[in-house]
């Protein structure tokens, strides 16, 4: 698929043309190996958030858990305490 891009700085471009040479690419497929990369970067940053927010949620519940657990704990003991 095409993309064209209109109204760029001149010098930014020049830029850009200087930084592909330096590779030895075309500036063509220097950008597009900036935008691809740019895209799995964002994609890779996403699904870190993604794990992150879900392990806080797993260590939460995790933790209310081992509460309950605690409870049900003491009230065993009480009951065994009693026999």
């Amino acid at each position: 698929m095409d993309l064209v891009i209109r109204n760029i700085n001149p010098t930014i471009l020049g830029e850009y043309s200087e930084k592909a040479k330096k590779v030895g690419k075309s500036r063509q497929e220097y950008l597009k190996d900036m935008i691809e990369s740019y895209s799995i970067l964002n994609n890779i940053n996403d699904r870190e958030r993604e794990y992150k927010n879900q392990l806080e949620l797993n260590s939460q519940l995790m933790m209310e858990l081992k509460k309950s657990l605690d409870r049900n704990n003491s009230l065993l003991e009480l009951l065994m305490e009693d026999d």
